[in-house]
């Protein structure tokens, strides 16, 4: 789920960038305590893109979750 949400964050292979795409398989994939879908979604939120506004406060929170589930 962390890579399928990659390809939809970046757009690639045929599969046009759909953020919102992304951001619902990272938040599924990291239900399951992948710290690179938390950092994923870190990114997601720190960068922002074309109608998916910057939320600095989500980014901190999934960077902070990635980083304590790698303690």
């Amino acid at each position: 789920m962390n890579d399928p949400g990659f390809v939809y964050q970046h757009g690639g292979e045929g599969i046009p960038a759909d953020l919102y795409k992304a951001e619902g398989l990272y938040l599924e994939s990291s239900g399951l305590g992948n710290t690179k879908a938390m950092h994923n979604l870190g990114c997601l939120h720190e960068r922002g893109g074309v109608g998916f506004p910057k939320d600095p406060h989500k980014a901190r929170i999934w960077f902070h979750k990635a980083e304590g589930s790698n303690s």
